[in-house]
Formats: structure tokens, C-alpha cells, sequence
């Protein structure tokens, strides 16, 4: 059987991002999204010692719903900073697809994304937000060039 963390406590650390550790493993599981964050601050002390993942994804889950319905840019928020949108038209999406940088269709936005983390992120380039560009290639430690 896999091991599954979803049910262990967790606990919230500051490295280069907020990041999600398994108190119960002392292994790392995710970067934090707005909405984890938010959920996390919102929580007492004591309930940051006893909350599992499992209920902090339920709270962010039901969090997302209500972004989505009443405020497109929480909506965007609620997903990890880690997150790079891509405009991507309708006829460009088979070439972006070859590319093999984790590209997610985001319905809710009818927009393409993906995680920095990608080591193939750049082929994407030609895609990016102006606003991730630089962000991107700074991560990547690569020099933008126009």
C-alpha cells in the first residue's frame, strides 16, 4: 500500500516559499497555495497542531468554490505562486503539448498553466504573461533575452 500523508498533522515552514511538511514524517509534500496560506492564518494555534492535510485541501477546496463564483482574481490566488498562466491559442495547443512542461487547462479561466518547477518551463516562452517572463527565467537562473 502507498503511503499517504493526507491524514498525518502537518505543519507550514518558510524556505525559499511556504512549504507543507508531514509533522509525522518530516517529509516535505507541496509548495503552499494563496488559498492553503490564507486557510493556514485563518486557523488558532491550536488548530495549526492538529489539522491534517486532508482537512486543510477540504477548507481550500470549499474556499476555491466561492473564489470561483464571486472573484476570478481570488479564484487565480488560490493557486500556488509556483503557478506560470500561458496564452496559449486554440491552434498552438498540440505544438505547446509536445513540449512536456506540465501544461494544465484551467476550465474555470479557459487559460493554460504550469509549475515554474518544470525543467522544460522555458520551451514554453513564447507563451508566457509579460508578468511571468522575468519571474520565470530569474527561477531558471537564465538571462532573459527580448
Amino acid at each position: 500500500m502507498k503511503h499517504n500523508c493526507d491524514n498525518h498533522h502537518i505543519k507550514m515552514i518558510k524556505e525559499s516559499y511556504w512549504n507543507i511538511h508531514c509533522k509525522e514524517c518530516d517529509k516535505y509534500l507541496k509548495h503552499a497555495s494563496y488559498a492553503e496560506l490564507d486557510a493556514w492564518d485563518k486557523m488558532t494555534e491550536e488548530e495549526r497542531k492538529i489539522v491534517t492535510y486532508g482537512q486543510l485541501y477540504n477548507i481550500c477546496y470549499q474556499q476555491i468554490v466561492v473564489y470561483d463564483k464571486n472573484d476570478p482574481i481570488a479564484y487565480v490566488k488560490s493557486f500556488s505562486e509556483d503557478t506560470v498562466w500561458l496564452d496559449i491559442p486554440y491552434d498552438e495547443k498540440d505544438e505547446a503539448k509536445k513540449l512536456k512542461a506540465g501544461l494544465h487547462w484551467e476550465p474555470n479561466l479557459k487559460v493554460w498553466h504550469t509549475n515554474i518547477n518544470y525543467k522544460n518551463v522555458m520551451k514554453l516562452n513564447k507563451w508566457f504573461f509579460p508578468a511571468d517572463r522575468e519571474r520565470v527565467a530569474h527561477y531558471h537562473n537564465i538571462k532573459e533575452t527580448v
